[in-house]
C-alpha cells in the first residue's frame, strides 16, 4: 500500500507544477517587460539634460502634466511611456526626468515614492540608469545635432575656439648677392606671402562639425621693402568621427599681399591676390574627466601657393625661383579645463616642422640650375587661452545673442633651429631673422548666436620691438556655423 501511493503522489505534484508554470512564465515575462519598460523608456527631447537651459529638467514640449508615473516592480518606479522623437531629435538610450528633474531610480529611493509592495524603498532595487553621467561635463551627451549641442556631443563644446595670432617668419628680409653686387631685396620664402598658419587659430583641442571662416588683417608686415597689409581669409570645415572623439579639419586660405613676382627694382605691387598653402589636421581625445580633458594630433601644410621668383623689371628675366615645395609636419597636444559653467581655459603645444624644404633655382645666361634648398625654422607654438561667459541665456528664451564672453590669450612662438642660408660662387641669401622668439597677446569677445554659431572679433599685438616682430596689429574676426 505504501508503496502504491508513491506515484499517486508524484502525479499530483507533476500536477501541480505543469498548472502553476504558465502563471509563472507569464509573471516573469511581464516583469521582463517591466523592466525593459524601465531601461528603455527615455524623455521626448531625448536626453537628461535640457540644451537651452543646462539645467536638469524636462524640455519644453515634455510638460510635467504629460508624465504619469507607472509602477511595477517592488521599490521601482517605471518612467512614462516613450514618446516619438520629432525628425532630426537626437539622443538615445536616455530616460526621462520628472518635473523635479529627478530620474526614475531616484524617485524610486525617495522616501516620498509611492511602494505598492508596503515594504520600504530600498535605493538597491531600482534599475540602473543607462543615462549619461550627468556629473561629468565632457561625458553628459547633450544630443549632437540639436540645438545648444555647438557642434559636439561633448559638454566641453560650450567653450569656445581660441582666437589666434599667427603670421610667421616666412616675410623676413632677405639679401640677395649677385656677381658680388650685393642687392638688398625681401624675397619671402614661397608660399608665405599670406604668413604661416598653426592650429590654434580659429580652433580648440575639442572636436566638433563646424564650418567655420577666419578673417585677419595684419599691418606692418616686412614683405616688401617698406611694411605692408595683409588681408587674409580662411574658409573651412571640420567633421568629427568615431563617437565624436576625433576630427578632421581643413582650412583653405586666400587673400591679398605681395605679388609673387619680386621686382628688383622695389617697386612690387603689394594688393595682389594669393592662394595660400592648404592645412588639414586631425586630432583625437587622449582622455576625459569631469571637468577637463587632453586630445593630441597632427596637423599638415601642403604646398599649394605659387612658387616666389625675383625678377628683372626691365626684361622680366628671372634671377632667382624659390619653388614651393616644402611641406610642414606639426604634432601637437592640447586641452580644455572648465572649471564651471562659466570659466573656460584651454591651451595648445605644436611643433612645426618642414619635412623637405624649398629648392632655390638661379638663372644665368638663360641656364637654370638649383643652387640649393631653403630649410623654414623648425617653430613651437605655445598657446593660452582663458575666458568667462559674461552672460548665458537660461531656460527658454529665445533670442539672438545667447552667450558672451571676453577672452584674453598668450602665444609664445619660438624656433628650435637656426635660420638657413644658401651660397654658391654668385649668389647668396640670407635671411636677417636667425633666430626667432616671439610673443603676442590677444583680446577677443565671443557672441554666441541662436546657441549653433559663433561670432568673435579679436584685436592682436607683438610684445617687443626687435626683428621678431613680424606684424605690428592684426585685427581678427571669426565666424563658426556647427552642425
Amino acid at each position: 500500500m505504501r508503496d502504491g501511493r508513491t506515484p499517486l503522489k508524484l502525479l499530483i505534484i507533476l500536477a501541480l507544477m505543469w498548472s502553476a508554470s504558465p502563471a509563472a512564465i507569464g509573471q516573469s515575462q511581464s516583469e521582463y517587460s517591466q523592466i525593459t519598460r524601465v531601461s528603455g523608456t527615455r524623455c521626448q527631447c531625448g536626453r537628461w539634460t535640457c540644451l537651452d537651459c543646462q539645467q536638469q529638467r524636462l524640455c519644453e514640449p515634455c510638460a510635467p502634466s504629460q508624465l504619469t508615473p507607472q509602477f511595477g516592480l517592488p521599490g521601482t518606479v517605471l518612467a512614462p511611456p516613450v514618446q516619438p522623437s520629432p525628425p532630426g531629435s537626437t539622443g538615445s538610450g536616455s530616460q526621462s526626468l520628472s518635473d523635479s528633474g529627478r530620474s526614475p531610480s531616484d524617485m524610486a529611493a525617495s522616501p516620498d515614492s509611492p511602494n505598492l509592495s508596503g515594504e520600504s524603498n530600498n535605493s538597491s532595487l531600482a534599475q540602473p540608469s543607462t543615462g549619461p553621467n550627468t556629473t561629468d561635463l565632457f561625458a553628459a551627451n547633450l544630443g549632437r545635432g540639436s540645438e545648444g549641442a555647438f557642434g559636439s556631443s561633448l559638454r566641453g563644446a560650450t567653450t569656445p575656439e581660441m582666437m589666434g595670432d599667427f603670421f610667421g617668419p616666412g616675410g623676413s628680409t632677405s639679401i640677395l648677392i649677385r656677381d658680388y653686387e650685393p642687392l638688398t631685396q625681401t624675397v619671402p620664402n614661397a608660399g608665405y606671402a599670406l604668413g604661416r598658419m598653426k592650429l590654434a587659430e580659429n580652433s580648440s583641442p575639442i572636436p566638433r562639425d563646424r564650418i567655420f571662416f577666419n578673417y585677419s588683417h595684419f599691418t606692418g608686415v616686412p614683405l616688401a621693402s617698406q611694411p605692408i597689409s595683409v588681408n587674409r581669409y580662411s574658409p573651412g570645415f571640420e567633421k568629427t568621427f568615431w563617437d565624436g572623439l576625433c576630427s578632421f579639419e581643413v582650412r583653405t586660405p586666400f587673400g591679398s599681399s605681395i605679388d609673387n613676382d619680386i621686382l628688383t627694382n622695389g617697386l612690387t605691387s603689394d594688393n595682389q591676390f594669393q592662394f595660400g598653402n592648404m592645412f588639414f589636421s586631425l586630432k583625437g581625445v587622449l582622455i576625459h574627466r569631469e571637468n577637463w580633458l587632453v586630445t593630441a594630433g597632427s596637423s599638415l601644410l601642403v604646398p599649394t601657393a605659387q612658387d616666389t621668383r625675383v625678377i628683372d623689371p626691365a626684361t622680366r628675366e628671372e634671377y632667382l625661383r624659390i619653388d614651393n615645395e616644402s611641406t610642414h609636419i606639426m604634432p601637437f597636444i592640447g586641452g580644455a579645463f572648465i572649471p564651471s559653467e562659466r570659466l573656460f581655459a584651454q591651451w595648445m603645444v605644436q611643433c612645426d616642422i618642414d619635412a623637405n624644404g624649398n629648392p632655390v633655382i638661379a638663372t644665368e645666361n638663360s641656364v637654370q640650375r638649383q643652387i640649393g634648398t631653403l630649410q623654414d625654422f623648425t617653430l613651437l607654438y605655445t598657446d593660452l587661452s582663458i575666458g568667462y561667459w559674461l552672460y548665458q541665456a537660461t531656460g527658454s528664451q529665445r533670442r539672438t545673442v545667447t552667450g558672451i564672453a571676453p577672452v584674453a590669450e598668450l602665444h609664445y612662438n619660438r624656433s628650435l633651429t637656426s635660420a638657413d642660408s644658401i651660397t654658391d660662387t654668385s649668389n647668396q641669401i640670407n635671411q636677417v631673422i636667425t633666430d626667432f622668439d616671439n610673443v603676442n597677446i590677444q583680446v577677443g569677445l565671443i557672441f554666441n548666436i541662436r546657441n549653433n554659431s559663433r561670432l568673435g572679433f579679436g584685436y592682436a599685438t607683438p610684445l617687443g620691438n626687435s626683428f621678431d616682430r613680424v606684424f605690428d596689429k592684426e585685427f581678427r574676426v571669426t565666424l563658426n556655423r556647427y552642425y
